[in-house]
């Protein structure tokens, strides 16, 4: 699948190798192949600065700030980050859209096997030396899954088991 990948000045306290370095820095993956939409998750340690890049490494397009709010332009200025969080970017590379979101995200587990039950996830914490989210919690029989910001806008469930093991997929 096409990727787009994220430098900016935030790749070095974040764990993406250096500050401004397409090749290292975090990619927002493609639904399919030859689409244009994209989708990934990225952690900012800080506020900071960042473009989007159709390879691993500048030019020929990179995309910044747009003429408006939520918009991007192939020849574009730096996008600002303004706070340290934990982000899923959204973007659309076709011409005629030009558009992005990052939505700050906490997760935590949610459902009748968690200490909240089905009413308040318990919170995980973002490890930023292993890029996981982590949880100590005592679950009990019944089910659970993964949400952002305990609200039900995003959220990870269990598909049918395959046959190896089980994928999460959102709404599930």
């Amino acid at each position: 699948s096409p990727k787009l990948w994220l430098p900016g000045s935030y790749q070095a306290a974040s764990g993406y190798g250096s500050d401004w370095t397409p090749s290292t820095g975090p990619q927002l993956e493609s639904s399919g192949y030859g689409l244009t939409d994209f989708e990934g998750y990225v952690y900012f340690d800080a506020p900071g600065k960042y473009k989007m890049t159709a390879q691993p490494a500048w030019g020929p397009v990179d995309y910044g700030m747009g003429a408006t709010a939520g918009t991007i332009d192939p020849k574009g200025g730096d996008i600002d980050m303004p706070t340290a969080g934990y982000y899923l970017f959204k973007a659309d590379t076709a011409p005629a859209k030009l558009t992005y979101s990052a939505t700050a995200t906490v997760w935590g587990i949610v459902g009748s096997a968690t200490p909240g039950g089905w009413d308040n996830s318990t919170a995980m914490t973002y490890d930023k030396a292993t890029k996981l989210w982590k949880v100590t919690a005592t679950l009990t029989t019944g089910a659970w899954k993964f949400r952002a910001n305990n609200g039900w806008d995003i959220n990870l469930g269990a598909i049918k088991p395959t046959a190896d093991g089980v994928h999460l997929e959102y709404g599930g």
